[in-house]
């Protein structure tokens, strides 16, 4: 019952793989054994890539840690943070183990907030964001550019108190803070 997928790989092709591993590739356990990883990738040339990567960082001893788009049995595509070891860094096609964690669900939170800052970016209006202790941790650049702040200045430091009149700091403290 592993939150992870994990898998026991030789010359590319799945020797043995738990439950999860399965449940990811949308196989059945019993077509795991066997199963080769050049069906993994949407190109052939993304699995070629993959192993000139891949192969020569195992030889090191080193584990190959890598974030990738995988494809499913179903040819669906989920997001994968892949790690593998060679067995024997001498010889690492002759065996590895490898495991496979969805990711999928933070790359799309990643994807959002990357849209959301593209939006605090190109907005004219001053937008702002403060730490719930009130210290200023983001300042789009019009909102720089309104109190005359240069795009290099540190605020991290700066109370989101300095950037409002005093009738709105006594809102904030009296109205919306409490």
């Amino acid at each position: 019952n592993s939150a992870v997928g994990i898998a026991l790989v030789r010359d590319r092709k799945i020797v043995w793989g738990n439950l999860k591993l399965a449940t990811l590739l949308k196989l059945s356990a019993e077509a795991l054994p066997g199963y080769s990883l050049s069906q993994c990738y949407a190109t052939p040339e993304d699995y070629d890539r993959f192993g000139r990567e891949c192969y020569p960082v195992l030889a090191s001893g080193t584990p190959y840690i890598v974030e990738m788009p995988i494809m499913a049995a179903d040819e669906t595509i989920f997001w994968a943070r892949i790690s593998g070891q060679a067995i024997n860094p001498d010889a690492p096609l002759d065996a590895s183990i490898w495991v496979v964690e969805d990711i999928s669900e933070r790359k799309q939170m990643e994807q959002r907030s990357r849209q959301m800052l593209d939006i605090f970016e190109a907005s004219p209006d001053f937008v702002g964001i403060a730490s719930t202790d009130g210290k200023a941790v983001y300042l789009n650049p019009a909102g720089r550019a309104l109190i005359g702040m240069s795009k290099e200045a540190d605020i991290t430091s700066m109370d989101i108190g300095e950037f409002f009149p005093d009738w709105a700091n006594k809102l904030n403290q009296e109205e919306i803070i409490p």
